[in-house]
Formats: structure tokens, C-alpha cells, sequence
């Protein structure tokens, strides 16, 4: 789809989704996650996950608060959360956008 013309493009998303609506204060939002590295603890061994092998992560408590979409129950115990990382990804995308204006602007005015 990114070689057609935008009025395409538009046409093309609007047959199978409604609603749309940008992503807004990203670079904002990805400030309130951290990422760390963890073992899982005896309880999470219990629940079939090895507690040798380090992992890497956000907080899904986190990321339900700013992006409830990127959020769910997690499949071994519904009373716990899990995050679908392959959506953070369009958050992500626009905070590199607002990254990238902050730095379009930060040159403009240095060459004022």
C-alpha cells in the first residue's frame, strides 16, 4: 500500500476499518513505560515459565493504562496481564515521528 497514491491508500484502510484515529502524545506516553530485564519468580515457575532464562519487558499494568489495546489477559491465568508487544509498535512509530519534528524544529531554529 505505500506506493499508491494517498487517496488510494485511504480508500484501501477505510474498506476494513473505521474509526481511525492517529495516535496522539506518543512520545509522552512511551515516557511513562520502562523497559527492564527479569527471571520469573517461584509463582511464575508455577505457572509454566522457566525462571533461568531472562527475559525483557514493560510493564502490562503500564501499557493497559496508556494503550489499552496493547493489553491483555494472560493465557495461563486470566488474573494476570500480558502485553501484545507487536502493539506497541504503531506507538512507537509515532513517537519517532514526534522525535524526528522536535528535531526538525531544534535545527530550524538553530539556523535562524
Amino acid at each position: 500500500l505505500a506506493n499508491l497514491p494517498k487517496d488510494t491508500y485511504d480508500r484501501k484502510i477505510s474498506r476494513l476499518k473505521e474509526n481511525i484515529k492517529l495516535i496522539e502524545n506518543a512520545l509522552d506516553k512511551t515516557q511513562n513505560l520502562e523497559g527492564f530485564t527479569y527471571n520469573f519468580n517461584e509463582l511464575g515457575e508455577k505457572l509454566g515459565f522457566d525462571p533461568n532464562k531472562r527475559h525483557s519487558g514493560v510493564s502490562a499494568q503500564k501499557v493497559q493504562d496508556i494503550l489499552p489495546e496493547a493489553s491483555a489477559p494472560a493465557p495461563k491465568d486470566n488474573n494476570y496481564l500480558t502485553v501484545k508487544y507487536d502493539k506497541l509498535i504503531p506507538l512507537l512509530i509515532e513517537a519517532v515521528k514526534d522525535l524526528k519534528n522536535d528535531i526538525d524544529t531544534l535545527k530550524d531554529n538553530n539556523n535562524k
